[in-house]
Parts: C-alpha cells; sequence; structure tokens
C-alpha cells in the first residue's frame, strides 16, 4: 500500500511541524473544507482520472520537453512522451481527448508558435521549476487528528509550494503558464486578472530572486472534431500584477490556510454542497458526502480512493 505524503512535518523542535501547501490544496479551502479534510488530512483522493485533467498534464511534459531540449529532435521527443502517456489510457469510445488529439494539438502549436521566431527568451534552469517558500508560523497549541494519528502541535511553520512553468524575457520578465482548456473565450482570460494561483507564481519567481512583473498566460484549446468546429486554437496574453496585489495575495493565502487550522483543531470541517458539481463534474468526494456521516469514513478508506502522494517539490520528470 502506497504510504502518502504527510499533512505534518516534523522540525527538530518538539512539536513544532512544517506545513507544505500547494495550489491544489489551497483551492480545496477555498471551496469546500470537508473536501478539503479528505485531502489534506485524511490524505485521501479518487482513483478516477479525468480526460480533461490528464489530457492537460500530457500537453504540459510535452511543452517542457520543447523548452527543455529546443534542438532539432525536439518534436520527435514529444511525440515520443505523448504516445507513452498514453499507451495504457482507454477512456472509453466517445471521448474525443485521444492520443491522436493530444499529438495534433502539439503539431499544431509547433507550427502556430515556431521556437525560432518566439518574441521572448526563457531565461536558464526555470523550466518546471519546484520552489518552497516559508508563509509565516501559525500557533496552534492544540492537539489534533490527522491520517498519522492524534497528537499535540505547539506551531506550524507554512510553507507554499509549487513548480513554476518557465520563466521568459519578454522585454520584461513573466512567468510563462500554459493552460489548456475546451472553452476559449473573454471570460476565460477575465478569470487570469485575479487568478490567486498565478498571483503566487509571481509572488515565488520574487521571493527567488527574479524581478518578474507578470504573466504571460499560453492558451492551448482543445475541442471536439466537428465538420464546422475548430479542434485546435493557441492564444496568448500578457497580464501584468502590481506589488500591492501581491502583498494582498500573500496575506490572503497565509489567512485562508490559518483558517484551515482552525478547522482541524475544531475537529469539524463544514461541507459546501455549492461545489458539489463544477467544470469537472461532480466532486471526487461527492460518494463520500452522499453517504450517512456514520458511513463516509468506510466509504473513503475503500478502493474508490487512494492515497495522496503527489509532491511538488518531487516531481515525476517527462523524458
Amino acid at each position: 500500500m502506497q504510504t502518502p505524503t504527510p499533512l505534518f512535518i516534523p522540525t527538530d523542535e518538539p512539536s513544532v511541524y512544517d506545513l507544505h501547501v500547494d495550489n491544489s490544496a489551497k483551492e480545496l479551502f477555498e471551496t469546500c473544507a470537508r473536501a478539503a479534510e479528505y485531502y489534506s488530512v485524511q490524505r485521501r483522493e479518487g482513483i478516477g482520472e479525468r480526460p480533461a485533467l490528464f489530457r492537460g498534464e500530457v500537453i504540459h511534459g510535452a511543452c517542457a520537453i520543447r523548452q527543455l531540449h529546443p534542438t532539432d529532435d525536439y518534436q520527435s521527443q514529444q511525440l515520443g512522451y505523448v504516445m507513452r502517456m498514453y499507451a495504457d489510457k482507454d477512456f472509453g469510445p466517445d471521448e474525443w481527448r485521444t492520443c491522436e488529439h493530444a499529438v495534433n494539438s502539439i503539431l499544431n502549436y509547433n507550427k502556430t508558435w515556431p521556437v525560432e521566431t518566439e518574441p521572448f527568451t526563457l531565461l536558464p534552469n526555470t523550466v518546471e521549476m519546484p520552489f518552497k517558500l516559508r508563509l509565516g508560523t501559525a500557533e496552534l497549541d492544540s492537539e489534533v487528528s490527522t491520517h498519522a494519528g492524534t497528537f499535540y502541535v505547539k506551531s506550524v511553520n507554512i510553507y507554499y509550494t509549487g513548480i513554476i512553468d518557465s520563466l521568459v524575457d519578454y522585454g520584461t520578465i513573466l512567468v510563462k503558464d500554459i493552460k489548456t482548456t475546451s472553452v476559449l473565450g473573454p471570460t476565460f482570460f477575465d478569470d487570469f486578472v485575479l487568478s490567486s494561483q498565478m498571483h503566487g507564481y509571481v509572488w515565488a519567481a520574487r521571493k527567488l530572486g527574479y524581478d518578474a512583473k507578470g504573466l504571460l498566460l499560453d492558451v492551448i484549446a482543445g475541442r471536439k472534431p466537428t465538420k464546422s468546429g475548430v479542434p485546435h486554437e493557441y492564444q496568448r496574453q500578457r497580464f501584468f500584477y502590481t506589488e500591492e496585489h501581491l502583498v494582498e495575495w500573500e496575506r490572503d493565502t497565509f489567512t485562508l490556510i490559518s483558517d484551515f487550522l482552525e478547522h482541524l483543531c475544531r475537529a469539524y470541517f463544514p461541507k459546501s454542497p455549492k461545489w458539489c458539481f463544477g467544470k469537472y463534474g461532480r466532486c471526487q468526494f461527492w460518494d463520500v458526502c452522499s453517504q450517512l456521516p456514520q458511513n463516509r469514513q468506510t466509504m473513503l478508506m475503500s478502493d474508490l480512493y487512494k492515497p495522496v502522494t503527489w509532491n511538488p517539490l518531487q516531481p515525476t520528470p517527462t523524458i
């Protein structure tokens, strides 16, 4: 049985722990405390793989290969990677997000944005760059219960973690982030004006010593092929974030995580039914919450769920 990544990491000081929070965990804190409990405290996640998320992961990996190895054969490396990733995947006969569709997405991307005519310069050693940065310390002085048992916690050192796709010099330094989608329009880009994830990456880049001013959003849209539709579309847009907004993001994020820890100390995480269904369908924990309270732990520990093992500080290599 796989061992989950721990919620609390012991330090040299008794009863003082480190807590690593990435954007995925933070988004659960923002949407539903109960889902955050199941994922972050109980360290469980659904075994089901969503085609849209898997496609995004594969496209990200292929684009990272292009940035890491922009040589004459980078495209063959990309296509080999895509085919390896899809080799044992079967999302059903009606699913349009296939290996062939992903291959065509990459081929058309390379034609739309040739390496030799890119208007920016990639900063060295910034592709798929992991980070771990301290936000502050929360005083708990409480017993808590997690997947690891019940124990006393004096305080928690909170670290924000993640992986930056890359940093580029586009006249000014920007975080370059690739996003995949099947729905592209003006409101898609509006979401990134105040995006917590992107503010966090720019904040992280600055803490790492780069004078990042904002975001270069690199969008790869893929749609179900139709006679009249456009199956592949590519757009880029720049966003600039002020120092004031980044300072506010840091305070918001520390406060949000502190609120999560207060739920932990109270041993109660209220659910938010409004978020049971989202853009990727129903919440992965819907099968748990729909049970009677006394049956939920049994469902959570069933074969429908598995330990959370993801760690952005130990990412899976693309090649």
